[in-house]
């Protein structure tokens, strides 16, 4: 095979590389190395996310400390305070004669409002009755059997 004809002025196989030789270098601009002698510097990367973190338990140290001794306090408590239900609670409830009428009077301002005097006599406090007082679940046996929505 014979090789390509250059297109240089001789046909020495090095023209090209000897003329490329001959052309002076220009040295680069000071900001452009600078620029990549910054590119070649190892830098730290924090590519586990971590340092929001780090640099936010570090500027606020006594926040944060405060935080998480209210949280554990909070955690506590809830752990330690027994749970009562509903209807343990409302059975526990002792409602004053006071009280009753009170509610019943409410609720009859609440019954006219509402069926906008529909009826002749609305009801009276004095008339409204007590409600009566249940036994709370949590004493009653547990149901055997599943619940279903079957009618019958």
């Amino acid at each position: 095979m014979n090789p390509p004809l250059s297109r240089s002025d001789s046909n020495l196989p090095d023209a090209w590389e000897t003329r490329l030789a001959r052309i002076p270098l220009a040295s680069p601009p000071p900001d452009l190395r600078a620029a990549c002698l910054r590119a070649q510097m190892p830098h730290q990367t924090n590519d586990d996310g971590l340092g929001f973190w780090q640099s936010l338990w570090l500027a606020h140290r006594w926040a944060i400390q405060g935080l998480a001794a209210a949280w554990t306090v909070i955690t506590a408590l809830h752990l330690t305070t027994p749970e009562v239900s509903v209807s343990v609670a409302d059975s526990r409830t002792v409602w004053t004669p006071e009280t009753l009428q009170s509610l019943a009077q409410q609720r009859a301002e609440l019954m006219a409002s509402v069926l906008d005097g529909r009826f002749e006599n609305p009801p009276r406090p004095d008339d409204a009755p007590v409600p009566p007082k249940t036994q709370s679940p949590a004493l009653e046996a547990p149901s055997t059997t599943f619940p279903t929505n079957r009618m019958g």
